[in-house]
């Protein structure tokens, strides 16, 4: 049998717990060659999506959960952001270098091109 494990928490902040839920799905997508249509990442955020159904109606948690996708390169930007001011910035840049920052801020473009929306 085929496990998924999560070794790190580190990004997961104080925010809408959906934004953790997209880090992860990303995660496993990324890492374990997982798509939005396998069972596995539909089991995942199905599972997450259950304890908010008792407060609100299928379509506002599955807004909310786009609208947050959608916000994703920007939370990414943010917190990359936060970890180079928290840190040494020169350790920091040697390390990881300037990519993780540009990606992000690149596919927030790509995303925004996609929906036809003015960046």
């Amino acid at each position: 049998m085929q496990k998924i494990t999560l070794i790190d928490l580190g990004e997961i902040v104080i925010s809408h717990p959906f934004f953790s839920l997209i880090n992860f799905l990303y995660q496993i997508k990324t890492h374990h060659k997982i798509t939005e249509k396998d069972s596995a990442y539909q089991n995942i955020k199905e599972a997450c999506f259950k304890n908010f159904r008792q407060f609100e109606s299928e379509e506002n948690i599955s807004n909310a959960f786009e609208q947050a996708y959608i916000l994703r390169p920007i939370f990414d930007a943010l917190a990359h952001y936060r970890l180079i001011e928290a840190c040494d910035k020169a350790e920091l840049t040697t390390f990881y270098g300037t990519g993780k920052l540009c990606s992000q801020l690149k596919e927030l473009i790509t995303f925004c091109n996609e929906k036809n929306w003015e960046v």
